[in-house]
């Protein structure tokens, strides 16, 4: 299964498109290098974004499986360093 997860911009009451990784820990990972990178916009404001769960997909069975609520992970401010 590969897990879907996508960044929440709460200033704009948007979200980015959705991404696919392995786990949380490497969903985390890859938002924490975004976070400290003062280059983007979610480093230039962490108090802005949230990470979020939002499903999983099957490759074999070419399937998703949504959560009925996206599930929180972890906010930028939490990871800036």
């Amino acid at each position: 299964m590969i897990k879907l997860y996508a960044i929440k911009d709460k200033a704009s009451s948007t979200t980015q498109a959705p991404f696919p990784v392995q786990c949380d820990r490497d969903a985390v990972d890859g938002f924490k290098a975004l976070v400290n990178d003062n280059k983007t916009s979610i480093g230039k404001h962490p108090e802005d974004f949230e990470l979020y769960h939002l499903g999983e997909y099957n490759p074999r069975l070419m399937a998703f499986s949504l959560n009925n609520d996206p599930k929180f992970i972890i906010s930028a401010q939490e990871l800036k360093q």
